[in-house]
């Protein structure tokens, strides 16, 4: 099921599904922003015992965290699972492909502009543990006093209701598959990814098919280059196997496409 509908429902934001989320973010008044993003603790209890102390963080058994971004549909867009529970929300960014796109420079274009500013790259809403980054927008730990101090405090508001999306997506997953919801007992991390997996695909199917504008059926990437199109597919194969060595995957290729441009540019005798 992984390999069938990873590619469609497991697949990062096109440009045709990034113009949709920013028109609908730029009607909630949050112009470039791509949605939230935040981690869920799955309790493990077929934990080996050798183990348990890596999984556990602040809860008192064995954990797995999922962290997940997703749109104001909760349409689950990152799905990085994997990390112990002993990781905080900080060392599961750094590992999580989130960001992968922006790396290396292939992600799809976003551009807006706030208080005559210009940016070319949208934004997650997330809380106050992450660090400060220009893809990441916090609430104000210390607002002002006074008069400004209201437009702080309304800002702050407005960004915890619409961070809200990644907890009701979480929510509505734990719902509607109680596999999740409840402890996991094999012994098997391998198999408690694919079940991770497999359930977010079909939740995704569920968004599509109640909650997502009918018009909203463009998957393609049409207009990016042929090489990025290539690129995106490396990264999005080596996510699905759990690999996190993308940077010599995308050398092999190069490599490849390389050998290919020598051999077909050399006549045959």
């Amino acid at each position: 099921m992984i390999n069938h509908f990873g590619p469609t429902y497991l697949r990062k934001p096109t440009d045709a599904d990034i113009r949709e989320i920013l028109k609908q973010n730029q009607e909630r008044r949050f112009p470039g922003m791509l949605g939230s993003l935040d981690c869920m603790h799955w309790i493990w209890t077929g934990c080996h015992t050798y183990w348990s102390g890596q999984y556990k963080g602040h809860y008192a058994k064995p954990t797995v965290i999922l962290e997940a971004a997703t749109s104001y549909d909760c349409w689950i867009w990152n799905a990085f699972f994997g990390l112990p529970g002993s990781q905080n929300d900080i060392n599961v960014l750094h590992k999580s492909p989130l960001f992968d796109d922006v790396k290396y420079g292939i992600s799809p274009q976003v551009n807006f502009s706030i208080n005559g500013n210009h940016y070319t790259h949208g934004y997650y809403l997330a809380d106050g543990i992450y660090t400060k980054w220009s893809t990441l927008v916090q609430c104000y730990s210390q607002p002002p006093t006074g008069e400004m101090g209201r437009s702080y405090s309304y800002f702050n508001s407005r960004q915890m209701d619409l961070r809200k999306d990644v907890e009701r997506s979480f929510g509505i997953l734990k719902r509607n598959f109680s596999i999740i919801c409840g402890p996991y007992r094999s012994l098997s991390t391998r198999e408690m990814h694919k079940t991770t997996l497999t359930c977010i695909i079909m939740h995704n199917m569920v968004i599509q098919e109640t909650r997502r504008n009918k018009n909203w059926t463009n998957h393609q990437d049409e207009d990016l280059r042929p090489e990025i199109i290539a690129m995106k597919r490396i990264v999005t194969q080596y996510r699905l196997r759990g690999d996190t060595n993308v940077e010599f995957g995308i050398r092999v290729a190069k490599m490849e496409r390389k050998i290919f441009r020598i051999r077909s540019a050399v006549p045959n005798s």
